[in-house]
């Protein structure tokens, strides 16, 4: 499944990640575009959320 990187995705990301915590879960970015690798380090989420390469 791929995601645009646009404020809605983002919500939907923050969204997905709150109710995952709430269930011990975690949420697991797999090799994003570097585009939006980048738009995740810039907004400093990948703090929350795992980034694989």
């Amino acid at each position: 499944m791929n995601l645009v990187a646009d404020s809605g995705g983002l919500g939907t990301l923050i969204t997905i990640h709150k109710w995952l915590v709430a269930r011990a879960g975690q949420v697991r970015l797999h090799a994003p575009l570097p585009v939006v690798r980048q738009l995740l380090r810039l907004l400093h989420f990948d703090k929350i959320f795992e980034i694989t390469p």
